[in-house]
């Protein structure tokens, strides 16, 4: 988000104490991130409320302090020489209401807690997305989807922080450019604070439904740890993994990191990656498969840091 350097952690420790905003320093980025590696954090601040957040951004961009806002971090990998900076985690916005089919949902709310509560109100519609381990936050700036539904299709509209005026807005679903895992770039220099969905009362318990979801996911794929799909569908809609796989890539290992035996567009820590192993791996699969069948693979994650794999 903002550039420059961490020159005073005092100062700006003294900041979030007299803010009230909850905060942990040097944090190791196994604890943070789903592929359980990464380097430390200098400062995870995790503010409650919008209001926070706005107090929170302006003492950052008083003091000239670099900042990156992050949901579950599912989809997001810090590089092994960390972030010297403030990770903003939002999991603690994590409010919902509700108006008779309708949920305002805070932007920190996971979606498989999403899901469970929609079916406890009697409200379907999420259901797909309960094995998405991301937030709500993040699958609209990604426009997060699986078993043929997109959460693009779930919602009305969208409020959110402008980090430049620190004012909040909404925009409905329509004026938002929702495509394939993208959100056409609407939320650079923003921040998603709340989702309001509209979803279909029912009578039906749907638990049975979602068990059926995962299942359907533990088949297809792996359960150790990851940062979800590597890469995006390609231009002929067809699965990168389905391209990573011919290129004779399942099980390919560096270092910790191996290409997924179950999924090939998953890459799995064993037990003792870095992200560099991670990057170095996923760096091979795109160039084997550019080199193979001259298709480009577009990664789906986020990269917190200075690396090497393109965009």
């Amino acid at each position: 988000m903002t550039n420059g350097i961490w020159y005073n952690v005092n100062v700006m420790i003294s900041a979030l104490n007299q803010l009230g905003i909850e905060y942990q320093l040097n944090v190791d980025s196994g604890e943070i991130s789903t592929l359980r590696c990464g380097g430390r954090v200098k400062v995870v601040a995790k503010p409650k409320s919008s209001f926070e957040l706005i107090m929170l951004l302006d003492t950052l961009n008083r003091y000239n302090e670099p900042y990156y806002p992050i949901g579950a971090c599912s989809n997001t990998l810090i590089v092994d020489a960390g972030y010297n900076g403030v990770l903003i985690d939002l999991s603690l916005i994590n409010h919902l209401s509700q108006t008779h089919s309708t949920l305002v949902v805070g932007c920190g709310t996971r979606l498989p807690t999403l899901a469970l509560k929609a079916n406890r109100l009697h409200l379907s519609g999420l259901e797909p997305l309960c094995t998405i381990p991301g937030s709500v936050g993040g699958a609209i700036v990604k426009n997060a989807g699986c078993f043929g539904e997109e959460i693009a299709n779930l919602i009305t509209s969208v409020t959110y922080l402008d980090i430049k005026t620190l004012t909040e807005h909404t925009a409905n679903c329509k004026e938002i450019p929702f495509e394939y895992r993208s959100s056409g770039r609407f939320f650079d220099d923003k921040i998603v604070l709340s989702v309001t969905f509209k979803l279909t009362p029912t009578n039906k318990d749907c638990l049975e439904t979602m068990t059926s979801y995962r299942n359907k996911r533990l088949k297809s794929q792996p359960t150790s740890p990851s940062l979800g799909s590597v890469f995006k569908r390609t231009a002929d809609v067809i699965s990168a993994g389905y391209y990573i796989d011919k290129a004779g890539l399942k099980g390919t290992t560096i270092g910790g990191a191996k290409v997924s035996e179950k999924h090939a567009n998953f890459i799995v820590n064993t037990g003792s990656a870095t992200s560099a192993d991670y990057l170095k791996l996923a760096t091979l699969c795109k160039n084997k498969v550019k080199e193979e069948f001259n298709i480009t693979l577009n990664r789906e994650i986020d990269i917190i840091g200075e690396h090497n794999l393109d965009k």
